[in-house]
């Protein structure tokens, strides 16, 4: 059986509409999420890091953010032909593991044993990675080169080339095809 591993933010919810709302909210702003044009959230829009990861680090952020479109079913449809995990990169907040990993089992039914919480993705062993970060693209399709990675296609992480075994997606029909072209039933 294949092995698919998925980011959470930004591949499966929408971390960035939260933590936009979060900051609107605190300061009276009205950024859109549609704005991001690259990585870096802080820069993006003029804010400095410590602060977003403060609001990130709340308790009940986690709670509260919202799947992105398609992606319920797409793990739903995934699982019945792989096994698959979730892999995240955690925030240091005292709440951050067990509410993500609470809001994985609620949203995607993800057992916590199929939840792994790593800095470090390229690490970790798969067939296929889903996940928006350019850079944790790269290192792992580098570290596993008989694998696929997929960038999930997003406006802050366009630009650069991707390695042979790398390809973007830009929804889960185009994530799904890629990996049902190689997993058998």
């Amino acid at each position: 059986m294949k092995t698919i591993l998925l980011d959470c933010d930004g591949v499966l919810c929408d971390f960035l509409g939260g933590l936009l709302a979060e900051v609107n909210a605190d300061r009276g702003t009205s950024f859109d999420p549609r704005d991001c044009n690259q990585w870096d959230i802080a820069k993006a829009y003029g804010l400095d890091w410590p602060y977003l990861a403060s609001l990130a680090e709340r308790s009940m952020f986690c709670t509260c953010l919202r799947p992105l479109f398609g992606a319920i079913e797409a793990v739903s449809a995934l699982d019945l032909r792989a096994d698959v995990y979730c892999v995240t990169s955690p925030f240091s907040g005292p709440h951050w593991h067990f509410e993500r990993t609470s809001w994985l089992k609620r949203n995607f039914s993800f057992d916590k044993s199929h939840v792994i919480h790593a800095y470090t993705k390229r690490l970790i062993r798969g067939d296929y990675l889903v996940d928006d970060k350019p850079e944790t693209i790269c290192e792992w399709a580098e570290a596993w080169p008989s694998s696929t990675a997929l960038l999930w296609d997003a406006p802050y992480n366009r630009g650069g080339v991707l390695p042979r075994n790398a390809v973007r997606v830009r929804n889960w029909a185009e994530a799904i095809a890629v990996i049902n072209d190689s997993v058998t039933p």
